[in-house]
């Protein structure tokens, strides 16, 4: 099935009809934060919500306060695609269900938008890449951060110098009920904290540094379980172009904070906040001779929705597929330099 209403070569375009027909799967806490805002400020039209808890799906639609939900089951099928004929489909699922899902659409010939990650293994990206068509795209909360954009400027502007080390420091605290949530199935959750939040970690790199990693080497990786079915903590020692990565991605109850120090010949940087703060990041910049400056961002919540507003206009999106499957690439090759290939079985 491949939708005429918005499509024009291979992009499609909200402007065509006043409403984009759009089929979300997944129901839970992000589609409260950020997939539902999104939809309210494009105008878009809620038709059909895929969710195996009939709970989520009756909130979401009453949350979206519309009548237009014609289509509401636990399971993603074909036939019910056919049945809702949306414009678009937001996969928000848990991570393991993400290429399987995302597959179906794009044979439907669906302009199919996931949130992280975009799969789980590097074939199956691949393959998404290969179906794509120009009608994939992944969400990217940090590259529309107003400290991050800063970063990335200071780093093109060449006022660190040649970059040296970069050390993340990037923990969270549990979801709610994480235990027995599906981030603890390692067949729903596709793998743990590395692949959940460490996503953003590497996506957000490769983002700053212009870089797919395809040259990158890991010189240690270690993760810790904590009783937990997938694991809690990870610590990454690797190389890429000269430059040494530390990485700490982990969970943390206590102190949820991120992180990142950039060392350059010519200075430093260091953007701090603390997790469950979402209003203010501080960026410090210092130089060779002790010259420093720093700017407080006051984040808010606009880089959450970011993403899925600008692939629901039709515009060119900032999200790159090719860096998503690059991502997905270097979590791999992570996972089996630390012998974590079992979050496969």
């Amino acid at each position: 099935m491949q939708p005429d209403s918005h499509t024009k070569g291979n992009r499609f375009f909200m402007s065509t009809l006043p409403a984009l027909r759009v089929t979300v799967v997944g129901c839970g806490r992000r589609f409260d934060s950020a997939i539902l805002p999104a939809l309210q400020e494009c105008g878009a039209q809620l038709v059909g919500v895929v969710d195996p808890d009939s709970e989520n799906r009756k909130r979401a639609v009453q949350n979206a306060g519309l009548d237009t939900v014609t289509v509401s089951s636990d399971l993603l099928t074909v036939a019910l695609l056919r049945h809702a004929v949306p414009d678009i489909v937001v996969i928000s699922s848990p991570s393991g269900l993400h290429f399987q899902q995302a597959k179906m659409c794009l044979e439907e010939g669906l302009p199919t938008f996931l949130e992280k990650p975009l799969a789980c293994r590097a074939d199956e990206a691949l393959l998404l890449q290969s179906l794509s068509g120009a009608r994939l795209a992944a969400s990217e909360q940090r590259v529309h951060r107003t400290d991050l954009l800063a970063v990335r400027d200071i780093i093109r502007s060449g006022q660190l110098g040649r970059l040296l080390a970069i050390d993340y420091q990037d923990r969270v605290a549990p979801a709610p009920a994480f235990r027995s949530s599906w981030r603890n199935r390692p067949s729903l959750a596709g793998g743990g904290v590395l692949l959940d939040l460490g996503y953003h970690t590497i996506n957000t790199l490769q983002w700053l540094l212009d870089s797919n990693f395809a040259d990158l080497v890991p010189s240690a990786v270690r993760f810790r379980y904590d009783s937990y079915a997938v694991e809690s903590r990870a610590w990454i020692r690797c190389t890429t172009a000269g430059i040494d990565l530390h990485l700490n991605v982990g969970l943390d109850m206590t102190h949820p904070r991120e992180e990142l120090r950039i060392s350059g010949t010519r200075g430093q940087l260091r953007v701090h906040r603390r997790r469950g703060n979402n209003e203010a990041s501080t960026v410090e910049l210092t130089g060779v001779q002790g010259e420093s400056a720093k700017t407080v961002h006051r984040l808010g919540r606009a880089h959450d929705t970011r993403s899925l507003k600008e692939f629901m206009s039709g515009k060119e999106s900032v999200t790159s597929l090719e860096r998503h499957v690059a991502t997905v690439v270097t979590l791999e090759k992570l996972y089996s330099e630390g012998n974590g290939m079992e979050r496969l079985r």
